[in-house]
């Protein structure tokens, strides 16, 4: 009877340790899945290109997130994984290109464009207000229109 309660007593026990342990390191691992649907939403698929990381099926896609994963395990933060995939595949790599160098024209050119043809415009037809304005003036007054006689 006494065999019966200490072991009873020593699987209990068993199963609380055994409990506590698993508990943080299924914590981090929802942590490390975590980190790695944040990271792989930031990166482009090299092969799909239209589509980010995380919802690309490709099988390249596939061996980045394992990588992602791998160096999260090792202690790696979220920008230095970026970093590690921008070296390798360049800013095309990122979802949202920086906005510094060449790039800047893609974010800004279609303000500038707009900018530039609204003022084009307003140019365009303040000339041509002028231009009738200068056909009319007080010293030349417009010649009056001969009528025909109906026959």
């Amino acid at each position: 009877m006494m065999y019966r309660f200490v072991a009873y007593l020593v699987f209990i026990t068993m199963l609380t340790v055994g409990g506590v342990n698993a508990a943080p390191q299924l914590k981090t691992e929802q942590a490390i899945d975590r980190n790695i649907r944040q990271i792989s939403e930031r990166l482009r698929c090299p092969v799909c290109q239209s589509e980010n990381l995380y919802d690309s099926k490709a099988p390249l896609a596939n061996e980045m997130r394992q990588i992602i994963r791998e160096q999260l395990s090792n202690g790696r933060t979220e920008e230095e994984i970026v970093s590690f995939f921008v070296a390798r595949y360049g800013t095309f790599v990122l979802q949202a290109p920086p906005k510094e160098g060449p790039q800047l024209l893609l974010w800004y050119g279609p303000l500038f464009l707009m900018i530039f043809a609204s003022l084009a415009l307003a140019w365009h037809l303040r000339r041509d207000d002028d231009e009738a304005v200068d056909e009319f003036d007080d010293d030349n007054p417009p010649e009056q229109i001969k009528e025909s006689p109906s026959t």
